[in-house]
């Protein structure tokens, strides 16, 4: 397996880097949703199937999908079973870690690689629901590739590699003013070089 910090490098790209428009920004925060009735084609499991889920997060995590270079060739349906996933791992809890971050996650069969990721900066605070009440500037979702032998052991890592880079290294508040993607995708690298 390729080191940790090449895989993060290489997938913190500036076609995955996002800034996220104003109009996704100014969302309302507080329209919860049944994940049945946001997506009703689709079959939840009964500990899911009551759970509601702020609509602007699944609005969000949609266009980022849509927008990032490293789901470019995917296609629609393989994209939204991607999203649907993401969002009913946020109805289970809000992955808003906090200090400015939220870490949308799951693991996926529907990836090629490892791992997939694609960061988004906020053109102001939102509201992710995160654990410590602060809201949110930048996003970051996290694609895990399920089925791989090492997948439980790789997942821990790359978290705490992401946690490290994002948190110790200050680079959260260097790129949450930001909106160039090649500048952000700088940042990243310094502080991945710096770890």
């Amino acid at each position: 397996m390729e080191h940790l910090d090449t895989i993060i490098r290489d997938r913190l790209v500036a076609g995955n880097i996002l800034v996220l428009p104003q109009k996704l920004a100014d969302l309302p925060p507080d329209e919860f949703v049944p994940l049945v009735r946001l997506y009703p084609a689709e079959h939840f499991d009964a500990p899911l199937e009551d759970k509601d889920v702020p609509r602007h997060k699944a609005t969000i995590i949609e266009w980022c999908l849509s927008n990032a270079a490293a789901f470019e060739d995917t296609p629609s349906d393989i994209l939204h079973r991607i999203a649907i996933s993401l969002v009913a791992r946020e109805a289970i809890l809000s992955c808003g870690i906090g200090n400015g971050l939220a870490l949308p996650h799951c693991k996926t069969a529907l990836i090629d690689n490892p791992l997939e990721l694609v960061l988004a900066v906020t053109p102001r605070d939102i509201e992710w629901y995160s654990a410590d009440g602060t809201r949110t500037r930048v996003i970051l979702l996290a694609l895990f590739k399920a089925n791989m032998p090492e997948a439980v052991s790789h997942r821990m890592q790359v978290s705490v590699v992401l946690a490290r880079m994002l948190r110790e290294t200050g680079l959260i508040q260097r790129i949450e003013s930001m909106r160039d993607p090649a500048a952000i995708a700088a940042a990243c690298a310094e502080a991945l070089d710096s770890l």
